[in-house]
């Protein structure tokens, strides 16, 4: 998320008069907590090899000297101080926060136990969720070590702590639920408050700390650890916060964790100053000076690589070149046979084989971007499967969900450590990064897949990918949110009402994340709806997402049901059916299994004999660009929205609307990293795991382009209405130019009649006006409400000058709807 940040000189100085006797109070208090360094958790006595886990000589890195201090604001919590004393190799951070809001009678969905639960948040903070403990806000807090240290120690310190008045039954955790298009609606049963937790006059949580992990970034090390503000009495009901927790952090002057190191590349440098809490740090890591050589590696087969032009990976690799990307193509027969393969237990594989590439590219070359230009099938059963070619790497659940085997590209990003430090053979278990810490969650390259078995496969890859770097299609703005019927209940029972959140901005579950209607980019972008919430008979048809694709949509985002072969109420003939050709889109969807490019069903072992639907969105002819969905099950939960897929949802958009991060493989990263403090829950990790991306990764999100002078019309009619009855016409006019324009005329007609017309003026910019009329049809028949509206001088594009629904006026009821905007997107039905 975004930071905003400014310095405060006056609190820098009060947090530097905080002296030993202050600390001994606290500790007196039981307001601090420690963390001592173990060998299990944050270092290692000796570096460890990225590949193989083993052991190999540390070097040692001399401090830059020369003290840092600084004070700063962020708006994820407050404000928060930075100061760090390289003489005493301490860094100390304060986070300030305010109080808890709490929203009364609160009603757990499912739950009649006789209480009013109530929910508790703050300002900028996300809630943690575990089935049955209660839901509390806490705070991920990204500490920068200096250049060439190690953690030895750490403190946090709670200030000031106030106590809520009243007593309070503070809502707890559900269980998640798959999106598995199981109708649930009739069988759910909600988790009750843990006896032993709400039983308990002890606080909760019990520190102020957890989830504690150095990681590496691109050469930088972090120190990741949540902190918890609001402590809870729960037997007693209390509740109370601290104003204030600082985090001490102590550093020796040797680095035993071997990381990937590369902080020479100013790219780099600059994507980890942006999310770190104190980035005055950086500044004690040496000035990158470095150039890359490659920038861009696409691993590919030789096979494919040998795909005849004009559409292959020469033209994708010499686009890129063109736009000053560095870039080559590698075989994976060459990786083969000149890269070590050890697997932590002892045995051999490729996937080692090409993550020890993708290092070396990384370290050497100055890669940044790793396409992995082949499919994965995970078992050849006739059909669409067929030998692997570029092979996944099945990271682990290995708690209530178990699954040793989630499809995961991350693994070819994150290259820090083995993802199988106890050598057992499972890789991804929370004890499996560097020194039996917890795994690397940050990346080093980013990582898209072209899931390609064939040449023609290849062909539509590289012809898609090229189209849309090209295209200026005006079509660039339509953005659509589909939801489906999900039967969660409550709030949850709709996925639209999940799409909302995006689609508005929202700050639902105490964190802030931008969307489309509340970006700086609203005025550039056409959202709409495709909801079962909203549809007549609440279940809207296939034709509806297909008629919208054909129709050349840029953005779908999507939450439903969804299987192997089936996504958006699509099944994988529809894909290859499609026939959208001036603009290939971009998905995002939450629903289960649609991403698994390994074909694998949900039961372990047991494979399809055809591809995914991703796959299938991406390599034929038409449909997607790029797709990111799940390679296992999505997930939401009980009568809320705070879904753990959504949380990676929401996070997605906010990078591009929110952080202006438009490069789709970085944006798929950063919502992850966003997440990074939520793997301490089971689901969390999941979902961080099995997010991957089906497209280039270096593909950057086109923007809708902006014009100099433009209206945009739209008009709001029913979709049938009864002879005699009234209902009110509204047609809305937009100036979505980069100019004020004057004397602007806005009609509405029905049937071609002029019902109601406006003239504004002075039309400011960014700005909007409306006509209401009130409408009573007395007879049946078919009616167009028309909004229009004359081009301005100077302004080209007009298809937008213009919208038409189509009102049924009838006796009869209705189960379908038309809509046009200039072309007809919908089809009716009467019963």
């Amino acid at each position: 998320m975004k930071r905003i940040s400014c310095g405060i000189m006056s609190m820098l100085l009060l947090i530097s008069m905080l002296n030993l006797a202050f600390i001994l109070k606290q500790v007196e208090a039981g307001h601090i907590s420690n963390g001592e360094v173990g060998a299990e958790m944050f270092s290692a006595p000796m570096d460890e090899d990225a590949s193989t886990g083993k052991s190999k000589p540390a070097g040692l890195k001399e401090l830059t000297d020369g003290t840092l201090d600084r004070s700063r604001f962020t708006d994820a919590s407050g404000c928060y101080c930075s100061h760090y004393d390289p003489t005493s190799r301490k860094i100390r951070i304060t986070y300030y926060f305010p109080k808890p809001k709490i929203e009364e009678d609160y009603v757990v969905p499912f739950i009649n136990d006789g209480y009013y639960h109530v929910s508790v948040m703050m300002d900028g903070l996300p809630q943690y969720m575990v089935a049955g403990s209660p839901v509390l806000p806490f705070k991920t807090v990204k500490i920068l070590l200096p250049f060439g240290t190690c953690l030895e120690h750490f403190m946090v310190i709670g200030g000031k702590k106030s106590s809520l008045s009243g007593s309070y039954m503070v809502e707890h955790g559900q269980e998640p639920l798959p999106l598995s298009g199981v109708d649930l609606a009739d069988t759910l049963t909600a988790n009750l408050p843990n006896a032993m937790i709400y039983g308990s006059s002890e606080p909760f949580p019990d520190k102020l700390y957890s989830d504690v992990s150095v990681q590496s970034k691109m050469g930088y090390n972090l120190l990741l650890l949540n902190l918890y503000p609001v402590e809870y009495i729960p037997k007693a009901g209390g509740l109370s916060y601290y104003e204030s927790i600082s985090v001490e952090v102590e550093v020796s002057r040797e680095n035993k964790r071997a990381t990937s190191v590369s902080y020479g590349y100013s790219q780099r440098r600059e994507i980890v100053r942006s999310i770190i809490d104190n980035p005055e740090i950086i500044e004690t890591y040496p000035v990158p000076t470095q150039t890359p050589t490659h920038q861009y590696v696409i691993i590919t087969n030789e096979m494919l690589n040998s795909t005849p032009g004009p559409y292959n990976f020469q033209a994708l690799r010499n686009e890129k070149i063109s736009r000053n990307i560095s870039a080559t193509i590698v075989t994976v027969e060459w990786i083969y046979a000149n890269y070590n393969g050890t697997r932590p237990d002892g045995g051999e594989d490729n996937q080692t084989k090409i993550r020890n590439f993708i290092v070396d590219a990384y370290s050497s070359w100055g890669a940044m971007y790793v396409l992995l230009g082949g499919d994965g099938d995970g078992g050849d059963v006739g059909g669409e499967s067929g030998d692997i070619i570029i092979p996944h790497r099945g990271l682990a659940s290995v708690e209530e969900e178990i699954d040793y085997d989630i499809p995961a590209d991350m693994y070819y990003g994150c290259l820090d450590g083995s993802f199988d430090h106890d050598g057992d053979g499972i890789y991804g278990e929370p004890n499996d990064g560097l020194g039996g810490g917890e795994v690397d969650l940050f990346a080093e390259v980013y990582v898209g897949r072209a899931c390609v078995d064939s040449q023609t496969e290849v062909q539509n890859f590289i012809r898609k990918t090229l189209s849309y770097q090209n295209t200026t299609s005006f079509n660039l703005r339509k953005a659509w949110m589909v939801g489906e019927y999900l039967g969660f209940g409550g709030v949850a029972e709709w996925g639209g009402n999940y799409k909302d959140e995006i689609k508005e901005g929202s700050d639902a579950h105490g964190y802030t994340t931008v969307g489309f209607e509340n970006s700086c980019y609203s005025n550039r972008f056409d959202v709409s709806t495709l909801y079962d919430r909203d549809y007549p008979s609440n279940n809207w048809p296939p034709t509806e997402i297909i008629n919208l694709i054909n129709n050349n949509v840029h953005l779908i985002n999507h939450l439903g049901h969804a299987g192997v072969d089936y996504v958006m109420k699509m099944s994988n003939p529809d894909v290859d059916a499609l026939t959208n050709d001036e603009l290939y889109f971009i998905g995002y969807s939450q629903g289960c299994y649609c991403g698994s490019f390994d074909d694998r069903s949900t039961s372990p072992g047991s494979y399809t004999s055809y591809d995914c639907i991703s796959e299938h969105f991406t390599t034929e002819a038409h449909g997607a660009v790029a797709f990111i969905s799940n390679s296992r099950y999505g997930w939401g939960t009980h009568g809320s929205t705070d879904g753990p897929s959504q949380h990676y949802d929401r996070e997605f958009w906010d990078a591009i609307l929110g952080e202006n991060i438009f490069n789709i493989g970085i944006a798929n990263q950063d919502s992850k990293e966003d997440n990074a403090g939520r793997v301490g829950d089971w689901v969390d990790r999941y979902c961080y795991y099995e997010i991957n991306l089906f497209g280039d990764p270096e593909l950057q999100i086109k923007l809708p382009p902006a014009y100099e002078h433009e209206l945009d019309v739209a008009v709001e009619a029913p979709f049938h209405l009864k002879p005699e009855d009234s209902t009110i016409l509204n047609a809305t006019v937009r100036n979505r130019g980069l100019n004020n324009e004057t004397n602007v005329e806005l009609f509405l007609f029905i049937n071609g009649t002029e019902a109601m017309n406006l003239t504004i003026s002075e039309f400011v910019n960014g700005t909007s006006y409306m006509i209401n009329y009130t409408w009573t049809p007395m007879t049946e028949g078919t009616y167009n409400v028309t909004a229009y509206t004359p081009p301005v001088p100077g302004e080209n594009v007009t298809v937008n000058n213009y919208a038409t629904k189509l009102v049924i006026v009838s006796y009869a009821t209705m189960i379908g709807i038309i809509e046009t905007h200039g072309e007809t997107l919908r089809t009716e039905e009467l019963a």
